[in-house]
């Protein structure tokens, strides 16, 4: 089970007009064969550099990251893409805690959204990032605005755009599972009445990225290769964007659906 932070780390998010981005890369990286997972290079950048510039290119106002493990050499890094970093300093608690060591970071920038994003999904493109910004426009007069979970070939992944109705409850989130706990608790909506979470179809591979290990790490670098370095779309981004009617970046949130309906 998380711990919640203190009632006192938990101050009112007042929505603000921008958006704010959380790079999450606290983690010990074990399984990346001794290198710290946010400085490991793909394409030449760190997956740290790769991420920041997916947020802010998309559109993200403030970009927050996280450490933890090895938390010098990720802070200097972070100093260098000219981005903030906070420090978590009990990462055994889970990647969940540095979430909420961000969000409470964020509190006086009194943002309009946070989007999520872990270091390991480096591969996520900033058009991407941007039409979750556009659905966000277009849901902000709604009372609940629902959380953004984009999708890639059915499944999950990230970025997750929180918008502000949602920041403090994730902030005081004890349950297990962390933000997929507190997903998986959002009530169905009546009809009629706007959903707690929408999942959003993108042609992105990068949303389902997981660059955990070496050979993973591999892998995507024969995909950079392969996509002229995201210049172009992989066959499987092609067909995914052919189904969703090859619509402009700006469009691709057209088909989102309230998960409940489906």
């Amino acid at each position: 089970m998380q711990k919640p932070l203190s009632p006192a780390q938990g101050a009112d998010f007042r929505p603000g007009r921008s958006a704010a981005g959380i790079i999450l890369a606290a983690g010990y990286s074990r399984r990346m064969g001794g290198r710290v997972k946010a400085l490991a290079r793909l394409g030449g950048q760190t997956l740290l550099e790769r991420a920041a510039a997916a947020l802010r290119q998309g559109g993200v106002a403030s970009v927050l990251a996280v450490a933890g493990h090895d938390r010098e050499r990720v802070r200097r890094e972070a100093a260098r893409l000219g981005i903030r970093a906070v420090v978590n300093p009990d990462i055994d608690r889970g990647m969940f805690s540095s979430l909420q060591i961000g969000l409470a970071a964020l509190v006086p920038e009194a943002p309009d959204s946070v989007l999520i994003l872990p270091v390991d999904a480096a591969l996520v493109l900033a058009r991407s990032v941007a039409a979750l910004l556009a659905l966000r426009e277009k849901t902000r007069a709604e009372a609940g605005s629902p959380l953004l979970v984009p999708t890639f070939l059915g499944l999950p992944g990230h970025p997750v755009l929180a918008p502000a109705n949602h920041l403090e409850a994730i902030l005081r989130w004890s349950g297990e599972n962390g933000l997929r706990g507190y997903l998986d608790s959002l009530p169905s909506a009546p009809p009629g009445t706007p959903p707690p979470l929408v999942l959003c179809p993108l042609p992105d591979a990068g949303i389902g990225s997981d660059l955990d290990t070496p050979a993973q790490l591999a892998a995507a670098e024969a995909f950079l290769r392969a996509t002229d370095n995201r210049r172009r779309p992989s066959p499987e981004e092609a067909r995914q964007d052919l189904a969703l009617g090859a619509r402009p970046a700006t469009e691709t949130t057209a088909p989102c659906q309230n998960p409940s309906s489906t």
